[in-house]
């Protein structure tokens, strides 16, 4: 069922922007949103997209002064690096 998925995705959502479904599409909504509530850092969860679709959108948002991070398929953490000439880090998600 989708309760791990929604709980993992409710936790993260008090840290990150994270990416849903019926955002994914809307560069100009999520722009507006990193802008309006002064985000800077972007969840992708790789079980809802493609990584074609991940990378679109990270292409799209790479002047935004966020850094992104993915949750891999069927995870309860995250990966993602803060500098391109550093190794990136694992974080876990913390569900209760």
């Amino acid at each position: 069922m989708f309760s791990e998925n929604e709980e993992i995705i409710h936790s993260l959502k008090e840290k990150y922007l994270v990416i849903s479904k019926n955002l994914i599409d809307d560069i100009a909504r999520i722009k507006s949103i990193i802008s309006k509530e002064k985000i800077d850092k972007v969840v992708f969860d790789n079980g809802a997209f493609s990584n074609k679709q991940i990378i679109a959108c990270l292409q799209q948002l790479k002047n935004e002064n966020v850094t992104f991070k993915i949750r891999p398929v069927g995870t309860n953490y995250i990966i993602g690096s803060t500098c391109s000439e550093k190794r990136g880090e694992v974080e876990f998600i913390q569900t209760s």
